[in-house]
């Protein structure tokens, strides 16, 4: 199998970056009034795209991919530098989000082997993954060129061969 990077599109990153600057603007804006709920508005608006900012800016100057599937598995970004085994891949599931691109979902045969670090949004995407069935694991194609069914396809397909050795 050929060597697949899922990476972030430039346009994306972009568009992330404009919008995140345009809302700091507004954000000191409000920041800057008398009235304390502005004031307060302003502050968690500051620090939540300021950090959007901060990512878009790291990801154009630095891009990685965000998952890159080859022979040996899949090296998700969140896991540094290990390499999660087509072995320990039982399944993979696609969910459209309403705002965003889709999740593609994997079913982890070893979840405790595999669970996130621990991060902002890990606990919640952890709980929202169990409750569906699957480990703690989803690969975000927001923002990206990837197509889900097709990542979904050759995870199944790899994972699937995998088992039968």
């Amino acid at each position: 199998m050929q060597s697949i990077e899922i990476r972030y599109s430039k346009r994306w990153l972009v568009f992330v970056l404009c919008s995140s600057i345009v809302f700091v603007a507004v954000a000191v804006i409000f920041v800057l009034t008398e009235r304390w709920f502005l004031k307060l508005v302003g502050a968690a608006s500051l620090a939540l795209f300021s950090f959007s900012a901060y990512s878009a800016i790291r990801e154009l100057l630095v891009p990685r991919p965000c998952a890159v599937l080859d022979n040996n598995g899949i090296l998700v970004r969140r896991f540094e530098s290990e390499v999660l085994p087509w072995a320990d891949i039982a399944g993979a599931h696609v969910q459209h989000l309403i705002h965003g691109g889709p999740l593609v979902w994997l079913q982890i045969r070893n979840p405790n082997r595999w669970k996130l670090p621990p991060s902002i949004d890990g606990d919640r995407m952890f709980m929202q993954n169990r409750k569906h069935g699957y480990a703690s694991l989803a690969i975000s194609l927001t923002g990206t060129a990837a197509d889900a069914s097709e990542i979904q396809r050759i995870i199944c397909a790899m994972s699937a061969a995998a088992s039968d050795r």
